[in-house]
């Protein structure tokens, strides 16, 4: 599994992503203002899955309160319920975008 973070501009970076098909989760629920936090059995704010390994966002996102919740089809958030996938390529992948409403 890997992980990266959606920048403000809506621009991400992904690394360490196995070459094939992967299924893709977008998961900005820990910025939705209405979440809170989970108890010990997850869910939204709550421990994430095993094997999705979560990111710090960098400073540039946190400082001064730059951060922005867009709602999205919560689907989108596990595994088990995306239905966005991707074929990833040796090398790198430029302008890969998905549609999520």
């Amino acid at each position: 599994m890997a992980g990266g973070v959606i920048n403000a501009d809506g621009t991400y970076s992904v690394n360490g992503v196995p070459v094939g098909e992967c299924k893709v989760v977008i998961d900005n629920s820990n910025l939705d203002p209405n979440n809170k936090p989970a108890g010990p059995s997850g869910g939204p704010g709550g421990p994430p899955d095993q094997g999705v390994r979560p990111v710090t966002p960098p400073k540039s996102m946190t400082e001064g309160g730059i951060k922005r919740f867009v709602k999205i089809d919560p689907s989108y958030y596990k595994v088990e319920s995306t239905q966005l996938k991707h074929t990833v390529n040796q090398g790198h992948n430029k302008d890969v975008n998905f549609d999520v409403k």
